[in-house]
């Protein structure tokens, strides 16, 4: 099976990350497996269930149907797409060749045309017109089909550590360079902070040095993000993959969405008490009260109670 899948500092770094997280599982399972796409190097280092996942690297992402003839190299029986830059045309190839194909969605628009498979795994997706829309293609759709490093579903979650401290973490690749900022912003809450700055951030090295000088942070290395989260109380999210891992360890999050593919998703996560704040990323790097309204949202967030555990962890087997 090839697992196609492109990250960069714009397109972040979830696409890769549960391509290799499911590709780890096939592998582990006994399938013959490789992860091909941009900055799929860099998201292997993220876990270490990723080390034996064979991958091949390219050095930008591509979306057409010129890349075909190199699909074909691997003689795949199935290829697993994960992307919405990937054009109508590439699908279209695919299936001119007659390669089979499965796709990973989060918003209800695939470009694929009669995709074998469909995984969506966000709350909501049972909703979608997908089987209107693909009526041959097996769904595989909701939190039950969550693809989570298996780091995340081996993690037993200590009460104990708990202190108030805050983890941030703002994707793979902090697409809006926001890490900064929210560390600044909660610094004054006097709480510890624990940081991971993503693999394909830009100028991570001097960033990290940069994060290192505030005062009660912790930097944690992007390997260590699950172990980040177990050691945290709460959580302050860019929303995408990493919303899952958190739940599934049981935290409470504040979700900043910086992405238009995140907006649905992070809303039904709202809606399913799996995220207790959620705030336009976007928006709030163009407010004046930056630090004040995510404090607030954080306090709030702290202050419920209930918490609905239904994020099992285990998808990618289900898969």
């Amino acid at each position: 099976m090839l697992l196609r899948a492109d990250g960069s500092d714009s397109l972040g770094m979830g696409h890769v990350v549960r391509s290799l997280a499911l590709a780890a599982e096939l592998l582990h399972s006994g399938f013959e497996v490789a992860v091909w796409g941009s900055h799929v190097a860099e998201g292997k280092q993220i876990a270490k269930s990723f080390a034996d996942v064979p991958i091949e690297n390219l050095p930008e992402p591509r979306d057409g149907s010129e890349q075909i003839t190199d699909i074909q190299a691997f003689d795949p029986d199935l290829v697993i797409v994960d992307g919405y830059h990937f054009t109508l045309e590439f699908f279209r190839g695919l299936e001119w060749r007659g390669i089979h194909y499965g796709v990973i969605d989060d918003n209800g628009k695939p470009q694929g045309l009669q995709p074998v498979f469909l995984v969506n795994q966000n709350p909501g997706a049972t909703s979608l017109a997908y089987k209107s829309i693909h009526p041959s293609t097996q769904l595989f759709l909701g939190l039950d089909f969550v693809l989570l490093r298996r780091e995340v579903w081996e993690t037993v979650v200590d009460p104990s550590t708990h202190d108030g401290s805050v983890l941030v973490a703002m994707g793979g690749a902090d697409t809006l360079n926001l890490t900064e900022r929210v560390v600044e912003a909660l610094v004054p809450t006097g709480a510890l902070i624990n940081v991971v700055l993503g693999p394909a951030a830009k100028n991570r090295e001097v960033r990290r040095e940069k994060i290192r000088k505030a005062e009660r942070v912790l930097d944690w290395h992007h390997s260590e993000l699950v172990e980040a989260i177990a050691d945290s109380q709460y959580c302050v999210l860019a929303a995408g993959s990493v919303l899952w891992e958190a739940a599934a360890l049981g935290k409470t999050v504040v979700a900043l969405t910086v992405a238009d593919n995140q907006l649905m998703p992070a809303r039904e996560a709202l809606s399913a008490g799996l995220v207790s704040g959620l705030l336009d990323g976007r928006s709030l790097m163009q407010c004046e009260d930056f630090g004040q309204v995510l404090r607030e949202s954080l306090a709030r967030a702290q202050a419920l109670t209930e918490k609905q555990e239904i994020v099992l962890g285990n998808g990618t087997r289900r898969v």
